[in-house]
């Protein structure tokens, strides 16, 4: 039986397809009955153990006689050009099946680092809503009815600058004393107006960052610190004054401080920012009268809400001006005119009335106290900006200043 098939063992030096043009060669001459006969053999010497590589008779069978064909044929000029020709096919084979091979293993790589990004997120964000379970326990949801809601701008918090001069002094001590101040008004606001909804827009410039030279020198806090710390204290805001309303809404774009790099080499959604709304929605998740509306914004640097069907648009404003031009430029692209667009950025409580539109924008928790306000003449005192809504429109607006 060896002596037999001995000579359907594969050759060191011979690829697949020369292989079979020598066996098929052997069928051809009668030494073998046919395919079928040493279909088994065939199959071992070019797969080994790996069954599930192994062909029928027909495949090889088929394959060598339309090689024969060919040749026959006078499409080669012999049979080394042939097996020349044969070969050049193989070696492109065997490259298309490495690159399949290369891609493969770079989408598995992909794959499962994302698998870890995703794991480590699901991880920290457990990690979020444990600590807020102990820190913010459940409370009885207040019963509030009446025909107004009230907005809460918060802008230009600029957490982490550390500085002191003759115009003022801003840390995170002050900071946190003056979101205490904050809340102490609006809670001031509610006795008086009785409002059923709160709605909390982050207007953005939550960190102090890092985009000047300058404001790198002046902050205490790395900006992984500035996050953490400003998460911390807009989350137990957000929670407090929820405990005043009968439902909370949270909404928010970024600012131009948080950029992770240079204006001109990053997207305008890059932007530090966006972290501190997924950390406090974690946190607070089990707050039930706390609603984050993140699903109805444009993009990320144009955010929208509806209070008592009155429409309104949320910016920074370091894309759009409070001005005819600004408002015009904004509302056509969008597509129709809101009843009000929030702004910040300019570190000083404003309203005016453009086209019809109300335009407010929110003030800065710093003021005017930073090298680059100082430098750039861009004065305000520390001060933040709220206003009720009836389903007329804006009733009233309460501009907060602080000590």
């Amino acid at each position: 039986m060896f002596d037999i098939y001995s000579k359907l063992k594969k050759h060191e030096d011979e690829n697949y397809y020369q292989y079979l043009w020598r066996v098929g060669g052997y069928v051809r001459d009668g030494e073998y009955s046919g395919w079928k006969e040493i279909v088994s053999f065939v199959n071992e010497a070019l797969y080994g153990d790996d069954e599930s590589q192994y062909r029928d008779e027909s495949t090889y069978r088929k394959a060598v006689q339309y090689a024969r064909n060919f040749y026959e044929n006078g499409v080669f000029t012999s049979e080394q050009e042939y097996l020349k020709q044969m070969n050049l096919a193989s070696q492109k084979i065997y490259k298309e099946k490495q690159k399949l091979s290369d891609e493969r293993r770079s989408l598995n790589t992909s794959l499962r680092d994302q698998a870890r990004r995703e794991e480590n997120t699901e991880y920290l964000e457990s990690l979020i809503k444990n600590t807020g379970l102990v820190a913010f326990p459940r409370y009885d949801i207040p019963s509030v009815k009446s025909g107004k809601d009230l907005v809460v701008l918060l802008s230009d918090i600029h957490y982490g600058v550390d500085v002191e001069n003759v115009f003022g002094t801003y840390n995170s001590e002050v900071c946190a004393c003056r979101f205490g101040q904050l809340l102490s008004q609006i809670n001031y606001i509610q006795s008086i107006n009785n409002c059923e909804k709160v709605y909390i827009l982050l207007l953005g410039d939550n960190i102090s960052g890092n985009i000047h030279v300058t404001t790198r020198l002046e902050n205490r806090e790395n900006v992984i610190e500035q996050v953490q710390g400003v998460s911390e204290l807009i989350s137990k805001f957000i929670y407090d004054v929820s405990k005043m309303f009968s439902k909370t809404f949270v909404n928010s774009v970024p600012g131009n401080h948080s950029r992770i790099g240079l204006k001109d080499d990053v997207l305008r959604g890059e932007r530090l920012d966006d972290l501190i709304p997924w950390y406090c929605k974690a946190k607070l998740s089990h707050i039930s009268n706390i609603q984050f509306c993140e699903f109805n914004n444009y993009d990320d640097t144009i955010a929208s809400v509806t209070i008592r069907g009155n429409k309104g648009l949320i910016v920074h404003g370091d894309f759009d001006d409070p001005t005819e031009s600004g408002i015009s430029k904004l509302t056509m692209m969008l597509g129709y005119v809101p009843e009000f667009i929030a702004f910040g950025h300019k570190h000083n409580n404003f309203y005016q009335d453009i086209s019809n539109v109300q335009v407010i924008r929110g003030g800065s928790f710093m003021g005017t106290v930073d090298d680059y306000t100082i430098s750039k003449r861009i004065t305000g005192r520390p001060s933040q900006m709220c206003f009720t809504v009836t389903d007329n429109g804006i009733e009233s607006l309460y501009p907060i200043i602080f000590k």
